[in-house]
């Protein structure tokens, strides 16, 4: 099972969003689970869009074998691309979840 963590703190005028995607969803075998895939897939396209906005404190942690991807970014209340991207992870990983809810475990804080 894939848990997916999502955390936005704020820290004065900032806001502080961490995401972790932790696990294998298991619904296939390795290098066939279209669960994983399509996590990773969602996981990754958000850091790209992060990388192509700038100008922001990211950080990526990435364990291949534990299935682990964690990302963690700082940004200004008033910054809407980044509460964009924030909210496409939670939105994507709510879609994901609906149809194989035996494979995701979602936390939002």
């Amino acid at each position: 099972m894939t848990k997916v963590t999502c955390i936005r703190d704020e820290r004065g005028n900032k806001y502080s969003y961490h995401v972790t995607f932790n696990g294998h969803a298991n619904y296939s075998e390795h290098g066939k689970d279209i669960v994983c895939a399509g996590m990773s897939v969602l996981m990754m396209t958000a850091i790209n869009m992060l990388a192509d906005v700038g100008e922001i404190e990211k950080a990526i942690v990435m364990d291949k074998k534990k299935g682990i991807i964690e990302t963690h970014f700082i940004a200004d209340k008033d910054n809407v691309e980044i509460a964009t991207i924030y909210k496409y992870l939670v939105i994507g990983a709510r879609a994901v979840k609906s149809h194989y809810p035996e494979h995701i475990e979602i936390s939002i804080g």
